[in-house]
């Protein structure tokens, strides 16, 4: 069985793909980034008690680890667009990373006011608006997502 005219009627209308360059992909993540703390902005998710919450060493714990982790899993979506590499070991990064930041900041939170507003945070109440919120801070993301994979790898 000859598949040539298959191959051909599957060929027809192909065109290249733009070559990616990492710089036009991170400037791409940067804008989501920055579109993402305007949705936080706009949309009144920060904290209203955000002058006091920035005295505490919580605050900046969290906002570091958070600034970290975006920096390591935006290098591995960078990187893993490269068709002969594996993001497995960044994201395995990535996942420790989250770990560590979520065990560490549990135990400066219990550090600096005690166990029992540990406990009030872990409330299962408090996680559904958290995950709301989280869904909603996501959708840039996803169409992020959906954008870089829309375009395809490139064309030798």
């Amino acid at each position: 069985m000859s598949t040539d005219p298959l191959i051909d009627r599957l060929a027809t209308g192909l065109r290249p793909v733009r070559r990616r360059t990492p710089w036009r992909d991170a400037t791409i993540l940067l804008a989501l980034g920055v579109i993402e703390i305007v949705f936080v902005l706009k949309l009144g998710l920060m904290r209203p008690d955000m002058p006091h919450a920035m005295g505490m060493p919580s605050f900046w714990w969290k906002a570091a680890s958070l600034a970290v982790i975006a920096a390591v899993g935006g290098t591995t979506a960078l990187l893993s667009l490269d068709p002969t590499r594996s993001p497995r070991r960044g994201l395995r990064i990535v996942g420790m990373l989250a770990l560590a930041a979520l065990a560490f900041g549990w135990l400066v939170d219990v550090l600096q006011a005690g166990p029992a507003v540990l406990w009030q945070r872990l409330d299962p109440a408090h996680g559904i608006v958290c995950a709301r919120k989280i869904v909603e801070l996501s959708l840039p993301a996803v169409l992020a997502l959906g954008l870089f994979a829309r375009r395809g790898a490139p064309v030798d």
